[in-house]
């Protein structure tokens, strides 16, 4: 099965669908599963059988044949394999939950993710806007907070949260992008309308290879997922700020700077 064939499926049976989830283990009948290592499951029908394995009869599997978990057998239910499991996921979980707050800001950097997209919650809150923020502290509205397992959560998780969150009203978010979750394709499928950048420090190297590979995973918020002219909140301290001003204006993204060497806030 091609993705186009999967993306026509996904569209006939979206109304049979009634839930959408991330781990193979909280499958439930007629959802979307995936787990961690990119194994998804669409299935028009099915079940958990007593012993609590998984009947996918009569669906649908996307999978990274390389990473497939032991003792699946996809004999039973048509197969596609795909180079980028992670991005068909993200564009898959934003159209089973399509809702999404009219102003959405990524914030990417090392340190201060979590304070910015906080204090920009609290600004629009103060302002008279329903608002939320989305990262390590969780989905917070001015109604408390709901734990999540990751700074940037899997795109199931993402899309669920600003669906329902526009059903509360909310009409502003402000969601942390780390590096993980950029490279990931964890917000591929979010209408990002602006963006920031605080800073880059040395972190996460278990998982990059070095700066360059770090910043580089940085620079898709700005290059891959901010539409053009989207406005971009840059620190241009040190000299992978004064990268991101560059690269950002050359991605035709409306730059604007504070700190100390910045132009449009000097601090």
């Amino acid at each position: 099965m091609t993705c186009d064939e999967a993306k026509t499926a996904l569209e006939k049976h979206l109304g049979d669908i009634q839930l959408m989830q991330s781990l193979l283990s909280e499958v439930v009948p007629a959802d979307l599963a995936v787990t961690e290592e990119e194994l998804v499951a669409f299935k028009e029908a099915g079940r958990v059988a007593s012993d609590g394995n998984i009947d996918l009869r009569r669906g649908y599997i996307l999978i990274d044949l390389d990473v497939a978990e032991p003792g699946l057998d996809p004999q039973p239910v048509s197969v596609m394999s795909h180079a980028e499991p992670r991005r068909v996921l993200a564009n898959m979980a934003g159209r089973f939950y399509a809702r999404q707050p009219e102003t959405v800001v990524a914030v990417t950097g090392t340190n201060g993710k979590s304070s910015t997209v906080d204090f920009l919650r609290q600004m629009w809150t103060a302002g008279g806007l329903k608002a939320a923020s989305i990262g390590t502290l969780g989905v917070a509205t001015a109604a408390g907070r709901r734990p999540l397992a990751h700074t940037t959560p899997d795109p199931v998780e993402i899309h669920a949260a600003l669906d329902g969150l526009v059903g509360e009203g909310v009409t502003c978010v402000a969601l942390e992008a780390s590096s993980h979750g950029l490279l990931q394709h964890r917000i591929d499928a979010v209408n990002v309308t602006a963006v920031g950048f605080t800073n880059l420090t040395q972190d996460h190297f278990d998982y990059h290879a070095d700066f360059e590979d770090y910043f580089e995973a940085k620079m898709r918020l700005f290059e891959a997922l901010a539409p053009k002219g989207a406005p971009a909140v840059v620190n241009p301290d040190g000299p992978w700020g004064a990268k991101v001003v560059e690269r950002a204006r050359k991605a035709g993204l409306d730059v604007r700077t504070f700190g100390w060497a910045g132009e449009d806030l000097h601090l």
